[in-house]
C-alpha cells in the first residue's frame, strides 16, 4: 500500500519536499473556486473603490485652439542678388513657440484675461484665473504676476505635425475658461507680431520716401543738363554713339546705385533693431557680428558676387545665342556649387543665434545676424561693380570728347531715371502692404465648439477597475494559495507518496452547532448522508489494509496535532463496524483532553485509569451505546503521568483481554506530535490510522508525521484520513462519487438489481 512511499522517502525521518509538480489548470480553477468569495468581494471592493474616486473626481476639459503660422518674405527691398532666402526656415516654428512662451505675449494674455475676468458676473466658474484654497475667497482674481506664471504651466504649446501651424491647448475644469484662455492667447500673439512687421514697414516706407524725393530732383538737374549740352552743340539725335556700350555702362551704374541705396536701407534697419535692442548685452551683438563676418563667409560672398558679374561682362561682349547658353550654363554650374557652400555655413552660425536667452531677444538676434550678411554682400558687390565700371569707363574714354560727354550725361539720365523708377515701385509696394496687409499669422480653429474631456475617462477607468478587480482577486487567491500549507485534497497527499484509507466529507449541522458534540456521530443515524457512506467505505477499506498475521483487532487512531477530528473517526469506525455486526469497543486513551464522554453525553468517571488505578471493575468501565454491537470506555480520571500508564503492563494485558472479548477495539489517542501517548499505543496494537483535517493540517507537519509513523513500523501503519472535506467547493467528482452511493434507492436501481 505504501510502497511508492518507501521509494520516495527512504531513510529514517525522511524531509521530503511538500511542493508538488507543476499545478495543471484544473488545479488552478480549483484554486480559484475555493476562493471565489474573497475574489468576488475584491472585485466588488475595486469597482466600489473606482465608483467612489469618479464620482468625487474633477471633470477637466480641453480646448485647442491652432494658429496658422506664416514664414513670409518681410524685406521689400530684396533683389535677385540674394540667390538663397536668408530666413531660417529650420528654427521658424521653434522661434514662435518661444516667442509664445516668452514674457511679452504671456504678460499681454494675462492682462486680457484679468479685463475678461472683471466683467464676468460669476467668477467662482472659474479655475485657473481665480486662486484656489482656503487662505482666498471664492473667486478672487490671481494677479497679473501670479496669472502669468500659472499661464506657463498650464497651457501646452506645441507644432501641428507636418504643418506651419501651433496648437494652443489648455485644460480645465470649466472648458469656456480653457476656451478663453487659448483663444486670447492666440490674439495677444497675432497683435505682438504684426505689431513688430507694422514698426518695420513704417521705417522702410520713410527712407524709400526721402531716397525717392532725392532721385527726382538728380534726375530733373540731369535733364536740364542734358538738354543745355545738346543746344550749345546742336546735337540732335545720339544714335552715332555707341549704344550697347552706354547701355552696358548704364546698367552697370544702375545696379552700383541701387546696391548702395540698399545697403544705405540696411543700415537704417540696423539702427532700428538696435534701438529695439538696447538693454541687450553688447557683447553678445559683437560676437555674433564676428561670426559672421568670419574670413570663410565673406570670401563665399565674394566668389558669388564675382561669378555673377563676369557671367554678366562675358554675355555683354558675346552676340552668339549658342555661346551665351553655354556662358550660362557654366556659370550656373559654378554658382550652386558655392551656394551649398553657403547653406553649410549658415546653419553652423545658426547654431550660435539659438543661444539667445529669451525669445523676444532671440528674434531681434535673429534679424540682426541676417542684416549683417546682407550688407557683406552688398559690400561686396559694390566693390565687384565698381571695378567692373571702371573697366567700361576706361572703354567710353577712347570715344571722341563730344561724343563722351553727351554719352555720360545720359548714362547718367537713365541711372537715375532707373534708380528712380526702382525706388517709386518699393514705395507704393509699401504703401500697398501697409494698407492691405495681411497678417503672417492667423486663428484656423478657435475651438470653442469641440471640449474634449481629458480625465476622468469614465469607461476606461471602470474597465481598468474592473480588471483591477479581478487581478488582485486572482493574485490575492495565487498568493494565499501559495502560503496556505494546509492540505486541500486526497490527491495532494497521494502525489507526496502517501496513502488515504478514505476522506470524510464535511457533516452537516456540526459546524453550526459546534456546542453538541452528539451530532458527530453519524452512523448511528437511521438517515443516509455522505459522511455515513464514507465511515463505511473507511471501514471496508481497513478490513482489506492487513490480511496477514491474523487480520486486524485493535486500531490506533491519531493525528499530528489536536482538533483535526479523531475522535470523531474513531466513533464512527467503530459504530460502522457495530453496524457491520463486529462486536466493537471504543477505548478513549487521550487522557490529556478527551472527548467520546461528550459525545455520548455521560460522565468520564469511571473510566480507563480509574481500571488501571483498581479503583474499578472492568465491568464498571465498558458502558455500552444505543447502536447495537458497540461499546465504549471512557478516559476516567486525568492522571499526572498518562505516558506511564499507557505503556504499563496492565494496559498491555487489558489491551489482550479486549481482544478476545470483541472483534474490533478501536482507540482513541492524543496527537502524537504533542505527547509520546500515541507511540507507547502504536507499537502494541496492529493497525494505525493517522487524520488529516481539510484546510486545517499543515501538509508538512502530516507528512512528517506520516514518514514518521512508518518508519517506525511500516507493517503496522494503515495510512491516512482527510476529514472534513468540502467536495463541494471544488471537487466535485468525489461529491458525485458519493452521491451515487448515498442518495436513496429509486425504482429503475431496484429493478436493476433484481435483474
Amino acid at each position: 500500500m505504501n510502497k511508492n512511499f518507501n521509494q520516495n522517502n527512504s531513510g529514517d525521518n525522511s524531509i521530503f519536499n511538500t511542493e508538488s509538480a507543476d499545478k495543471s489548470f484544473f488545479e488552478y480553477l480549483l484554486i480559484f473556486r475555493e476562493n471565489l468569495i474573497p475574489m468576488i468581494l475584491i472585485i466588488v471592493a475595486s469597482v466600489a473603490t473606482t465608483l467612489f474616486y469618479l464620482y468625487n473626481a474633477t471633470t477637466v476639459y480641453s480646448s485647442t485652439t491652432v494658429l496658422k503660422v506664416e514664414n513670409s518674405d518681410q524685406n521689400i527691398l530684396k533683389d535677385s542678388y540674394f540667390s538663397e532666402p536668408m530666413a531660417i526656415s529650420a528654427f521658424f516654428i521653434a522661434n514662435q513657440l518661444q516667442i509664445l512662451e516668452g514674457f511679452e505675449v504671456r504678460d499681454r494674455v494675462a492682462g486680457a484675461l484679468l479685463d475678461s475676468l472683471e466683467k464676468s458676473p460669476d467668477r467662482s466658474v472659474f479655475y485657473h484665473l481665480v486662486y484656489q484654497g482656503k487662505y482666498h475667497p471664492v473667486g478672487t482674481p490671481r494677479t497679473l504676476q501670479s496669472l502669468r506664471i500659472r499661464l506657463g504651466a498650464v497651457v501646452d504649446l506645441k507644432q501641428k505635425e507636418m504643418l506651419n501651424a501651433i496648437e494652443i491647448s489648455c485644460e480645465s475644469p470649466n472648458f469656456h475658461e480653457a476656451a478663453l484662455i487659448t483663444n486670447v492667447y492666440a490674439e495677444k500673439y497675432i497683435e505682438y507680431i504684426n505689431e513688430i512687421r507694422k514698426q518695420d514697414i513704417s521705417t522702410l516706407k520713410k527712407f524709400l520716401d526721402q531716397e525717392k524725393q532725392g532721385k527726382l530732383n538728380e534726375l530733373s538737374r540731369i535733364e536740364e543738363k542734358i538738354e543745355s549740352f545738346k543746344s550749345e552743340n546742336e546735337i540732335s539725335s545720339i544714335e552715332t554713339f555707341t549704344t550697347d556700350l552706354i547701355e552696358h555702362i548704364t546698367k552697370t551704374e544702375t545696379n552700383l546705385a541701387d546696391t548702395r541705396s540698399l545697403l544705405s536701407t540696411s543700415k537704417k534697419l540696423r539702427e532700428e533693431l538696435l534701438s529695439q535692442y538696447k538693454s541687450y548685452d553688447s557683447t553678445y551683438i559683437e560676437r555674433l557680428k564676428l561670426e559672421s563676418h568670419q574670413a570663410s563667409l565673406v570670401q563665399i560672398e565674394r566668389d558669388i558676387n564675382r561669378l555673377e558679374i563676369k557671367r554678366d561682362l562675358e554675355l555683354a561682349e558675346e552676340t552668339d545665342l549658342v555661346k551665351k547658353q553655354r556662358i550660362m550654363q557654366v556659370y550656373s554650374d559654378q554658382l550652386n556649387t558655392i551656394q551649398e557652400i553657403k547653406k553649410a555655413k549658415i546653419k553652423e552660425i545658426e547654431k550660435v543665434i539659438d543661444l539667445a536667452s529669451t525669445p523676444e531677444k532671440k528674434e531681434i538676434v535673429n534679424r540682426l545676424f541676417l542684416n549683417d550678411v546682407e550688407q557683406i554682400t552688398l559690400e561686396n558687390k559694390i566693390n565687384l561693380l565698381m571695378k567692373s565700371l571702371n573697366k567700361l569707363n576706361s572703354q567710353l574714354s577712347k570715344l571722341p570728347e563730344i561724343n563722351l560727354e553727351i554719352a555720360k550725361l545720359q548714362r547718367e539720365k537713365s541711372t537715375n531715371e532707373k534708380l528712380y523708377m526702382a525706388l517709386e515701385e518699393k514705395f507704393q509696394e509699401t504703401e500697398i502692404i501697409e494698407r492691405t496687409r495681411v497678417s503672417d499669422a492667423y486663428i484656423l480653429d478657435p475651438g470653442t465648439d469641440s471640449p474634449v474631456l481629458v480625465r476622468p475617462k469614465r469607461n476606461r477607468i471602470i474597465s481598468m477597475g474592473i480588471v483591477l478587480g479581478i487581478l488582485l482577486g486572482i493574485g490575492f487567491a495565487l498568493v494565499r494559495n501559495y502560503f496556505d500549507r494546509t492540505i486541500k485534497n486526497p490527491e495532494q497527499i497521494e502525489k507526496l507518496g502517501g496513502t488515504i484509507l478514505a476522506w470524510i466529507p464535511t457533516i452537516d449541522g456540526l459546524k453550526s452547532q459546534p456546542g453538541s458534540p452528539a451530532r458527530g456521530f453519524v452512523v448511528a443515524n437511521n438517515t443516509s448522508s455522505n459522511a455515513k457512506e464514507s465511515f463505511k467505505a473507511l471501514r471496508t477499506r481497513v478490513q482489506f489494509a492487513k490480511l496477514e498475521g491474523g487480520g486486524l483487532k485493535t486500531i490506533l487512531v491519531t493525528s499530528s496535532l489536536p482538533g483535526e477530528g479523531k475522535t470523531l473517526v474513531s466513533l464512527n469506525l467503530a459504530g460502522s463496524f457495530a453496524l457491520n455486526d463486529k462486536k466493537t469497543l471504543v477505548i478513549d486513551c487521550d487522557l490529556r483532553k478527551p472527548r467520546v464522554h461528550q459525545v455520548f453525553e455521560v460522565d468520564k468517571h469511571p473510566g480507563l485509569t480509574d481500571y488501571l488505578f483498581d479503583r474499578n471493575s472492568l465491568e464498571d468501565v465498558i458502558r455500552p451505546t444505543s447502536v447495537k454491537n458497540l461499546s465504549f470506555i471512557t478516559s476516567g480520571t486525568i492522571p499526572p503521568n498518562p505516558s506511564e500508564l499507557l505503556g504499563s503492563q496492565k494496559m498491555k494485558d487489558l489491551l489482550k483481554e479486549m481482544n478476545e472479548k470483541y472483534d474490533i477495539v478501536i482507540i482513541d489517542s492524543p496527537p502524537i506530535v504533542s505527547v509520546t501517548d500515541s507511540e507507547i499505543l502504536f507499537n502494541v496494537v496492529d493497525g494505525t490510522i493517522l487524520i488529516g483535517k481539510a484546510q486545517q493540517t499543515d501538509i508538512e507537519l502530516f507528512m512528517k508525521t506520516y514518514a514518521k509513523l512508518y518508519n517506525m513500523n511500516s507493517h503496522n501503519f494503515l495510512g491516512g484520513v482527510l476529514n472534513d472535506f468540502s467536495a463541494k467547493t471544488g471537487y466535485g467528482y468525489y461529491y458525485k462519487y458519493y452521491y451515487y452511493y448515498s442518495r436513496p434507492e429509486t425504482k429503475k436501481d431496484r429493478a436493476e438489481n433484481a435483474g
